[in-house]
């Protein structure tokens, strides 16, 4: 009886302590989600709606609150964000947020993913420009303007589709998006942008696909005709020789 007794205290307290060294595990190594709002600053504007100024956590994921002290959360600041080569690797932006100001995410070397949400409808000057490693990121149906240099060197960012709701597209706002392909189907405006910019939208090229198709014509045509001249040449010397034998 002592003996189980015993045996089954050694198990409580290895099990408490493989559970112990799992949670510090998780603590060192894994950040968890932070959307707790002391880590978050905020300023109230004049029309009562809350704005992100920054953040002092260290959380790889970030989910922005939709509203603070009862005020809907309705901006991010400029350079709120800004800088955070270190920590963040996913950010998760509320359906309140109506605009993501300038520089608000720039030079966050880590950042992979973001979550937009609808009802956002303006992306900042420079917002997420220098975000190398960014690679996910949905554009909501809401959104009517992307500033100049938005998505400026996301050297990661591989494809992105531009909703038919926007209705602006600023200057190299996709400039330096080296493995970037824009689907551009909903979107006259993108499309005009892509082909000024030279940037892949995975559609083939019409104008220059019919001058290769004229061109490889005109190369088998030229062809066929001098195979044919060739031939009956060759035809008419042959007769010639034996009119000439027939008359001898």
């Amino acid at each position: 009886m002592e003996d189980r007794k015993k045996q089954l205290k050694v198990r409580m307290w290895l099990s408490f302590s493989v559970a112990l060294v799992f949670f510090v595990f998780c603590i060192v190594f894994f950040k968890f989600p932070d959307n707790s709002m002391e880590n978050f600053v905020f300023r109230i504007d004049e029309n009562g709606d809350a704005i992100v100024m920054g953040y002092t956590g260290d959380a790889s994921t970030l989910e922005i609150p939709s509203e603070y002290e009862g005020h809907k959360v309705r901006y991010i600041s400029e350079s709120a964000f800004a800088g955070f080569s270190s920590s963040v690797k996913k950010v998760i932006i509320p359906s309140s947020v109506r605009e993501i100001g300038d520089d608000a995410f720039a030079d966050c070397s880590q950042l992979k993913t973001v979550v937009l949400s609808e009802g956002l409808r303006t992306i900042g000057y420079g917002a997420f420009r220098n975000c190398s490693s960014l690679k996910k990121i949905t554009l909501p149906e809401s959104l009517e303007k992307i500033d100049d240099y938005a998505f400026n060197a996301c050297i990661s960012l591989s494809s992105l589709k531009i909703p038919g709701n926007v209705e602006y597209i600023g200057y190299e706002a996709f400039g330096a998006c080296e493995s970037l392909r824009l689907d551009v189907s909903e979107n006259a405006l993108a499309a005009e942008v892509a082909e000024e910019y030279m940037i892949d939208t995975g559609k083939v090229d019409t104008f220059a696909l019919r001058i290769v198709i004229i061109v490889v014509c005109s190369v088998i045509g030229v062809g066929v005709a001098v195979f044919l001249i060739r031939k009956f040449s060759r035809k008419s010397v042959a007769a010639n020789a034996g009119k000439g034998n027939s008359t001898q």
